[in-house]
């Protein structure tokens, strides 16, 4: 789940490359709608401390991808290439 956590922030933090910090926003907007900014805040601390332990939940770390997941597709259709759009 570290992984999959680390490579969803990733692409988030990949759009930051081309529309700025507006990327971040919508990360943060999504977060206190979704009442998770406490969480990813621990998250991000506990990446950041060498034998932390688990700073988050497994159902924590759920909800986070899954809210990752919705603001990547947020941000790909409003700045992407819209490619997630297209029927194979």
């Amino acid at each position: 789940m570290k992984a999959k956590l680390q490579n969803l922030y990733g692409e988030i933090y990949d759009f930051t490359d081309s529309i700025g910090d507006e990327a971040l926003e919508v990360l943060d907007g999504a977060l206190a709608s979704a009442g998770l900014t406490e969480v990813f805040e621990r998250w991000l601390d506990g990446e950041n401390l060498e034998q932390a332990g688990d700073a988050i939940t497994e159902s924590e770390a759920e909800a986070l991808c899954d809210l990752f997941e919705g603001v990547i597709d947020e941000l790909d259709f409003e700045y992407g290439d819209g490619e997630w759009d297209e029927e194979e």
